[in-house]
């Protein structure tokens, strides 16, 4: 049986501890790497929306102003500013790429919602707004409203 002394036991710990920290900083070091390469691919390409050729007329496009208006109160030229980077026609059976729908493109995975629900306008503005509130007043969940800071 091998027996060594209180000191050799430091020395060996000491070493052990020495080539923990090694393969810790290697590591950490290639994860740091791992993450610039991936942290660009993560934001994914932009989102391009595919219009459905179903055009809104006037008196539409005027209805869901005034819906919008009548839903998020003073905060509708924030909601109206959202909307002129998501959907500036006020579409409501627009689609995109990334399967978010209507007005305010709500994600229907995402939401749990049927994409038909999310193309009725005044159910596609209620859960816009009740987004919108959840995040504090905030449109951070929108790629429009964190590049427009809203």
């Amino acid at each position: 049986m091998l027996r060594l002394s209180n000191g050799a036991w430091k020395s060996i710990f000491t070493i052990l501890l020495f080539m923990l920290t090694v393969a810790y900083m290697g590591i950490n070091a290639r994860l740091n790497e791992m993450q610039k390469i991936i942290s660009p691919l993560a934001m994914g390409p932009q989102v391009q929306i595919k219009e459905i050729p179903v055009p809104v007329d006037t008196s539409e496009k005027e209805a869901i102003v005034d819906y919008i208006k009548q839903v998020f109160g003073d905060d509708a030229d924030k909601a109206l500013l959202l909307l002129s980077c998501e959907n500036r026609q006020l579409n409501p059976t627009i689609t995109s790429a990334t399967n978010d729908h209507g007005i305010f493109q709500i994600n229907a995975y995402w939401q749990k919602i049927q994409p038909k629900f999310l193309k009725n306008p005044k159910i596609n503005i209620e859960v816009a707004k009740q987004l919108y509130d959840e995040n504090g007043g905030s449109f951070r969940l929108w790629s429009c409203g964190k590049r427009l800071g809203i």
